[in-house]
């Protein structure tokens, strides 16, 4: 009877452990996910600052040309 006991218990704590074990791999999974996501959305970002800043050269040329044409 201790040996099933005993034997019951060593199963548990395997059990215990493989869970604990799978659930890290999830977690690094979903952080590298994450990362991947972060990345992604650093590059959009910096794809949107460009175009503004574009868009606000453009404008300012524009504001220029107009501002000679009421001088004229």
């Amino acid at each position: 009877m201790a040996d099933y006991n005993s034997f019951v218990q060593w199963g548990f704590q395997v059990l215990i452990v493989g869970i604990c074990g799978y659930g890290v791999i999830i977690v690094k999974d979903a952080l590298t996910k994450l990362n991947d996501s972060v990345e992604q959305l650093n590059i959009k970002v910096a794809e949107v600052i460009e175009k503004t800043a574009w868009h606000e050269k453009w404008l300012e040329r524009h504001e220029g040309e107009i501002k000679d044409l009421k001088h004229k």
